[in-house]
């Protein structure tokens, strides 16, 4: 959501801590639901902004 982060890590710390699921952590992931979205479904809040202005109000 483009905010800062409050803690930075540098991509060394967490793998020396975490080993290879710092790699799961720091690489992002763009699921889509392709039979959902096929059958005709449709998101309340379609982004993750919207849905968090809708959660915060």
């Amino acid at each position: 959501m483009h905010r800062p982060a409050v803690l930075r890590v540098p991509r060394w710390a967490l793998r020396l801590a975490l080993g290879e699921f710092a790699d799961d952590i720091l690489s992002s992931q763009q699921v889509i639901p392709e039979k959902l979205l096929a059958d005709g479904f449709s998101y309340l809040h379609p982004t993750l902004p919207a849905a968090a202005r809708w959660v915060s109000r």
